[in-house]
């Protein structure tokens, strides 16, 4: 048996053609009458779906939707070694797909698709890991009405289990509260069944290992000699230019052309925030971007991308492949250096915020300088001060 959905031959009155379920078996054909019509201009027939689809996510999403009905109760029949008539397909599926039995896989699935469709695919990734927690802790099959207070409890006491800590859990929680929103907005859940009233994400705190180095430990990486470890000299630059130029993240760093290099400066839009920046060229950094110059083969400064016009999903292998190379890197490098624990590519970051506020840069020129909104934001970054240098300011009242 095959279902099918397709754009009738006739129109409508209002010149749009409605869409059909299509059931063969056997030689023969049932057509299921769907409320949902379009133009022809729109309707791709191959991929049976509406195109662009960025702009048709609702229809689309309600094309997979009926699709998943339709391969469920043909895979039920075989599973259960029945054999399914046109009428018994047609009888189960007039039981219409509801809100009230939708199932959470099925939607958050579209989701990834709708988000890969429109080239956000850390959107698609995140929803992705979420997913497949939900799966492990609850199976396949997850309806709408059952996502209550006491699942997000008992998936937390879950994660817990696995090795999970507050910070990790947080994040799977707030991408199924985006998640339940979406759901909310197109009519699959109802507001007052939505968990995350109850269910409070920020009971979950969670202090970030905020590695800022010292400048004594900046120093030695700097003058590590890495003779012996060729292989790890590429991670120091890409991290020393990161300290160098601000706290420039790693996708910035693999995005940067040497188009964005003029007149002595760089000059760039934070992927993150789209915010605009013109940073001087400071020697260390000149010497980086003569070396790099040398080797030059693509359109960017650093050989993260190797060619130019790679798909956004090209580049997002390519950026999960390199940075999890580098941070293996950095922490070897961390080692060789005496620098207790691990560092990663974010630390160049926290140390340019650290070590200026230990040199006695304000926080809102440090705020400044690195692009933030706020310096609430900047103060995240800081490292507290050490509990030596706080134990000495508490003493001074006892000359009061």
């Amino acid at each position: 048996m095959k279902a099918t959905i397709v754009m009738r031959k006739k129109a409508r009155s209002n010149g749009k053609y409605p869409l059909v379920l299509r059931v063969s078996h056997k030689g023969k054909a049932r057509i299921i009458t769907l409320q949902l019509e379009g133009k022809k201009s729109e309707w791709d027939s191959k991929a049976s779906r509406f195109t662009p689809n960025h702009k048709f996510k609702d229809q689309n999403f309600s094309i997979n939707r009926i699709e998943a009905k339709a391969k469920d109760i043909i895979l039920k029949a075989e599973v259960d070694g029945e054999q399914l008539t046109l009428d018994d397909f047609v009888a189960s599926f007039s039981n219409k797909v509801s809100s009230n039995s939708y199932e959470l896989v099925h939607f958050i699935e579209q989701l990834i698709i709708d988000q890969k469709a429109i080239g956000k695919l850390g959107n698609a990734k995140a929803y992705k890991d979420t997913l497949n927690s939900l799966v492990s802790f609850a199976g396949d099959r997850i309806p709408f009405k059952e996502v209550t207070p006491l699942f997000l409890n008992n998936w937390e006491l879950y994660l817990r289990k696995r090795g999970n800590n507050n910070g990790g859990i947080a994040f799977k929680m707030r991408e199924l509260r985006s998640i339940l929103n979406k759901a909310i907005e197109r009519g699959y859940l109802q507001q007052t069944s939505y968990p995350f009233k109850k269910y409070k994400i920020a009971k979950l705190k969670h202090v970030p290992d905020k590695k800022a180095l010292t400048s004594d430990e900046m120093r030695r990486i700097m003058e590590l000699d890495l003779s012996n470890h060729p292989k790890l000299v590429e991670a120091r630059d890409y991290f020393l230019f990161s300290f160098y130029t601000r706290g420039m993240n790693f996708v910035d760093m693999m995005l940067l052309k040497w188009t964005d290099i003029k007149d002595n400066k760089i000059i760039y839009k934070r992927s993150k925030t789209g915010t605009p920046f013109e940073i001087e060229i400071l020697p260390p950094v000149s010497k980086l971007l003569d070396k790099q110059k040398k080797n030059k083969k693509t359109e960017y400064v650093f050989p993260i991308l190797l060619k130019d016009g790679m798909s956004p999903m090209q580049i997002q292998n390519r950026r999960h492949k390199v940075l999890g190379r580098y941070n293996k890197k950095l922490s070897k490098i961390a080692l060789l250096a005496g620098i207790d624990g691990k560092i990663t590519s974010y630390a160049a970051r926290h140390s340019f915020a650290t070590i200026l506020k230990n040199k006695g840069e304000s926080v809102e020129m440090i705020s400044e300088l690195m692009g933030h909104q706020s310096p609430v934001i900047t103060q995240a970054y800081l490292k507290s001060f050490p509990q030596k240098e706080l134990d000495k300011a508490a003493k001074a009242l006892l000359d009061i």
